[in-house]
């Protein structure tokens, strides 16, 4: 594990779930018919695991860096939200023309509106407030 990490996360079970979970893959790829397709799975999901578990663990650690990832990732959501209703103003709100308006922000519309909903927790724990400590505790 990374250096960054306090002992208090690198031994909680949940991340240890995941690295058993990671070690029950990669003896399936071992084992599998389909080795190829198997590996390009495991390391599909070794990237998410990556990318949306140890990257914020060691990112994400006072509130000034969960600010400014908020600030990103909320600015840009504006800004591709911005566009697209533009698009569909111009397209009359044509439903049939929804995926031409997404594109090439999202793949079709249902990404688009799971985004946009799965913005509302971070919009309400952001303007909350939560987390008023300057150091967050992840333990």
């Amino acid at each position: 594990m990374h250096q960054s990490l306090s002992k208090d996360i690198k031994r909680h079970p949940l991340l240890f779930l995941l690295i058993l979970l990671s070690g029950w893959m990669l003896i399936t790829v071992i084992f599998s018919t389909h080795q190829l397709i198997s590996a390009k799975y495991f390391l599909a999901k070794v990237w998410y695991l990556g990318a949306f578990v140890l990257a914020p663990l060691i990112v994400l650690k006072s509130k000034k860096s969960i600010t400014t990832a908020f600030i990103v990732l909320a600015g840009s959501m504006l800004l591709a939200m911005t566009i697209i209703l533009f698009r569909q103003y111009s397209d009359g709100f044509s439903f049939a023309r929804i995926n031409s308006a997404v594109s090439p922000f999202f793949r079709n519309h249902v990404n688009y509106s799971a985004m946009l909903v799965c913005m509302l927790p971070v919009l309400v724990a952001f303007f909350s407030g939560y987390g008023k400590k300057e150091k967050l505790n992840y333990g």
